[in-house]
């Protein structure tokens, strides 16, 4: 099954979800959701196979990271950070490589392509994922310096590939920037913290 668009939901619940995360006042969820979540935030599902599911992979982005360089004590260089959670309810073993995993960045002026990597800017290996296990990948995408405040950048696609057996599937996730929710205060009857 396809993930299904649910645009009118996904606002209320960033809010809810993601506010902790997102001290600037944004906040990037998928464009199309479904009711999962990978580690506390919304998420894409794919079932796997399309039209014979036995698995699915979900995507959700956790926020923008500062990468972590080798032999480097200080660095300010941020990174959108998404997971991704494989599912595999098949009886063959299922590959992701996220040396095929990609980030396009759309700005008004111009579009951008940045290739995963981890937290620490080393080449990820494949991941295998066994017959009826599961795997979490994190991928980091460096954002490039004229993007390195979240305001300047309004939306992000992730292309990612996934090989079962014989057969491999690739999908794009889009992801949008949303402004997020103030966090409630319950002793005040349910409005928000003044900042």
């Amino acid at each position: 099954m396809r993930p299904y668009r649910t645009p009118c939901c996904i606002a209320g619940a960033l809010g809810l979800v993601l506010a902790a995360c997102a001290p600037s006042g944004f906040v990037y969820a998928p464009v199309r959701t479904t009711s999962a979540e990978v580690e506390g935030a919304p998420a894409v599902v794919y079932d796997m196979p399309l039209h014979d599911a036995k698995g699915d992979v979900r995507v959700a982005m956790l926020g923008l990271a500062a990468l972590q360089p080798v032999d480097v004590a200080d660095n300010t260089l941020r990174a959108i950070h998404v997971v991704v959670e494989v599912h595999n309810r098949s009886g063959e073993v299922w590959s992701f490589d996220p040396a095929e995993a990609r980030a396009e960045l759309t700005t008004r002026r111009e579009r951008s392509e940045v290739y995963a990597t981890s937290a620490r800017i080393r080449p990820l290996p494949q991941v295998d994922v066994a017959p009826q296990s599961q795997a979490v990948i994190h991928l980091y995408f460096a954002l490039p310096l004229h993007l390195q405040a979240e305001r300047l950048l309004p939306r992000f696609d992730v292309i990612w590939s996934i090989r079962m057996g014989e057969h491999a599937v690739t999908e794009r996730t889009a992801f949008q920037r949303f402004i997020a929710a103030p966090p409630v205060d319950p002793d005040a009857g349910g409005s928000a913290h003044a900042p």
